[in-house]
């Protein structure tokens, strides 16, 4: 996960920059399945970029890396290890460490 580490830095450097909005939204999405518009990384410099892509790569075999081990999708759906590791990936806002301060 060290592209999300990268991520996580970047917001926390400055969490209003286009470029930690963008990561953020990005993070936000993969871990939702939500949708993303792909059109919104074109607005990010090539460091920023080639984050964004390493995310998508980790995303990708986090996705599939359990398929491979459990043998089946209802498995790997309903792991505990899938749970615990996808509420490690949350990311704070901010806005969200304030409120809870």
């Amino acid at each position: 996960m060290l592209a999300l580490n990268q991520a996580r830095h970047v917001i926390r450097q400055d969490p209003h920059s286009a470029a930690a909005r963008c990561l953020l939204t990005l993070i936000e999405a993969l871990e939702s399945g939500q949708s993303f518009p792909l059109k919104d990384l074109y607005s990010l410099d090539y460091a920023n970029f080639q984050i964004a892509l390493e995310l998508l790569q980790e995303w990708r075999l986090y996705q599939f890396g359990g398929f491979a081990r459990n043998g089946h999708a209802a498995s790997r759906a309903s792991s505990p290890e899938r749970r615990k590791a996808r509420a490690e990936v949350r990311v704070e806002t901010p806005e969200a460490a304030d409120a809870d301060a």
